[in-house]
């Protein structure tokens, strides 16, 4: 730094300030006692070099640098000079005012006085991009001191250099934040409140509508269906010259089916069933299934197999995608829906793409998002729409909670496990032995309609109730039964969790699922995962006598519509091209294989890491069949999918 004697203000000091010379940066100069200091801009040593050649007088020059540290002495800032090295060399009153520290106090001394402990390699890091000849703007951080206190400074930090254009020290500007940050803590403390708030609101809404769900499907619907049971165990028991009363009948039965159906539709708007039943994944395919129905939209699903989230956080993730895919609705007739999970495990992406976006209808995508956006806000995450060309994507982060709510009713026990449950078909002396069942049910006076008609059936009997899944497993693990007829709804438990639960512990018990909707989505659901056959509970008695004798006999039981279902998806996979089951991404990555790059290029161009791209590359390989890349590039000729 450079110090002006007053007395000596005349052509000589003002060549050695001259010699300081910088690309419109300043340079910090200091009043102390008899000398003369300012802050001195490129502008203004231009200024001294008119002086210099006789254009201003040494009063001209006296009165510029006193206006000069007078601008420096009445700032609010902390403006301090320092060498290379952090030596402070420079204070003004403002950073006396800021720091506590006097001038006579504090020059000499390391600017490291002022870091916190937690940050002494602050000033290092900053001085290293000022040798570089870097500037430091408004960069944000805390300072101790001298009282000990701590608060938020914003610096800006700039290199000074001499007439060679060398760096020689570095000046700073510092301003007291410390209010704005207390404002902004105190801004953020009262939206995380509020997110908070309406994250509760929110749960509370669904819980109460999981409670308004159960009580009409338990107060109304299981009433009804108990009905609809008896009402069949009447019309078997009328005599054929009973016409008029089996009309009667029929016409009840058909009234009960009406009520029913009414209960299946307000119980699914309320809290999809889906969701409670077989767990996130398997709701999320019924609702794909059903946005196709309603809308005639095509919808390209891959999801992972299970997705393990406690019930309240699977309702967040669950409306996320139906308010998206409803908000998408009006826009496009195709959409591909990809979900999947970041390496860590600590994020879910849900993302939905659309090749043929009609951006005329478009008129305010954000805003017909807002509540996916709030949502996703509420779990940590965040919504990014893309635009391009025609293709529109959906990108949807949702942070997961550090652990899954996967806990069992109770610990498995391992003298059980894999207990054989062999149907005991005949005795030693040959007659045919009984078939002992226990039904799981919550609803008592379904179970007593259940017990009423397989009193019916020879050789059968009803030896055990459960009323939830804690009971239910207690009495599988206690007694050797023949086979297990189970409501899919149980109290506390998902019904797929449940069932795969059973299946574990005992893969031989043999097991029928009763639900309370004609939703092929659950057959096929729970079938893949083991039950020996699945019914509607309003299915006609007959079709659960002919379903329990068939398991009985060690078969299998599917019902004509499931069976129809069944041919269905078969037939459409057998028609549809093999890449039409890959996602956007998987369709992607066999592309970029199949014109010959490596998974580093792929993932450097996706800007993926390169363990993502393999799981892509082997889900592909799975889907479509295929062993490695050479089979990729032959497929990709074959169906002419390189341009």
């Amino acid at each position: 730094m450079i110090r002006l004697p007053i007395s000596k203000a005349r052509f000589e000091p003002i060549e050695n300030l001259y010699k300081v010379a910088f690309g419109l940066e300043r340079i910090v100069l200091h009043k102390h006692d008899k000398d003369l200091a300012a802050v001195v801009s490129i502008q203004d040593l231009l200024l001294l070099e008119l002086i210099k050649k006789g254009s201003a007088t040494e009063q001209t020059i006296v009165e510029n640098l006193a206006r000069l540290a007078a601008i420096v002495e009445s700032s609010e800032d902390a403006i301090i000079g320092k060498t290379l090295e952090g030596v402070i060399t420079n204070w003004n009153p403002g950073a006396e005012k800021l720091y506590g520290y006097n001038t006579d106090e504090i020059l000499g001394k390391s600017i490291a006085i002022l870091a916190p402990k937690d940050r002494a390699n602050e000033a290092i890091e900053i001085l290293e991009k000022i040798r570089q000849g870097q500037q430091v703007k408004h960069f944000e951080t805390t300072r101790i001191c001298k009282d000990g206190k701590e608060i938020f400074v914003s610096l800006t930090v700039s290199p000074i250099k001499d007439a060679s254009n060398k760096i020689i020290g570095a000046s700073t500007i510092a301003r007291d934040i410390t209010e704005r940050k207390k404002a902004e803590s105190e801004l953020r403390q009262t939206k995380e409140k509020l997110r908070l708030f309406s994250r509760n609101l929110q749960a509370l809404q669904e819980e109460e509508r999981a409670n308004i769900t159960r009580q009409i499907q338990s107060d109304i619907g299981q009433v009804l269906t108990a009905l609809k049971m008896e009402l069949a165990w009447l019309y078997k028991k009328l005599g054929a010259n009973q016409e008029l009363l089996q009309k009667k009948v029929e016409k009840m039965k058909a009234l009960i089916e009406q009520s029913l159906q009414t209960v299946d539709k307000i119980s699914t708007e309320l809290r999809p069933k889906a969701l409670d039943d077989l767990g996130l994944t398997s709701a999320i395919e019924w609702e794909v299934t059903q946005f196709q129905k309603n809308t005639n939209i095509e919808c390209n699903l891959n999801i992972p197999e299970e997705i393990i989230l406690d019930s309240a956080y699977s309702i967040f993730v669950f409306r996320i995608l139906q308010e998206s895919l409803s908000s998408l609705a009006r826009l496009t007739n195709q959409i591909d829906i990809n979900i999947y999970q970041s390496e860590d495990l600590s994020f879910l992406f849900l993302e939905l793409t659309s090749s043929n976006f009609d951006f005329s209808k478009q008129t305010n995508l954000s805003l017909d998002l807002f509540s996916v956006q709030e949502r996703a806000l509420l779990l940590g995450g965040k919504v990014e729409i893309k635009q391009q060309d025609e293709k529109l994507t959906l990108l949807i982060s949702i942070a997961l909670p550090k652990k899954a709510n996967k806990e069992s009713f109770l610990s498995i026990d391992s003298e059980n496990t894999k207990r054989s449950f062999p149907l005991t078909t005949s005795n030693k002396q040959g007659k045919k032995a009984i078939t002992k069942i226990l039904i799981a049910d919550s609803h008592a006076i379904v179970r007593e309609g259940l017990k009423q008609i397989l009193a019916e059936i020879p050789d059968i009997v009803v030896a055990g109730e459960a009323s939830n899944g804690q009971e239910l497993m207690q009495k599988i693990r206690n007694y050797p039964w023949d086979m297990l007829v189970m409501d899919i709804s149980l109290p506390g438990k998902n019904g797929l969790d449940l069932l795969k639960q059973i299946k574990v512990e005992f893969p031989l018990l043999p097991i029928l699922i009763l639900g309370t909707q004609t939703e092929e989505a659950y057959a096929l659901r729970i079938l893949k995962v083991g039950a020996a056959g699945y019914l509607d509970k309003e299915s006609a008695p007959e079709q659960l006598i002919q379903a329990i004798q068939k398991i009985a006999e060690g078969g299998q039981y599917i019902s004509e519509s499931v069976a129809e279902q069944l041919i269905f998806e078969l037939k459409a996979d057998t028609e549809k091209p093999l890449h039409k089951n890959l996602s956007d991404r998987e369709f992607q990555i066999l592309c970029l294989i199949a014109s010959g790059k490596n998974l580093t290029e792929i993932a450097k161009e996706l800007r993926l890491s390169i363990k993502t791209i393999s799981t892509y590359r082997s889900k592909l390989l799975e889907k479509i069949g295929l062993k490695n890349n050479a089979e990729i590039v032959r497929y990709a000729i074959t169906n002419e999918l390189l341009t």
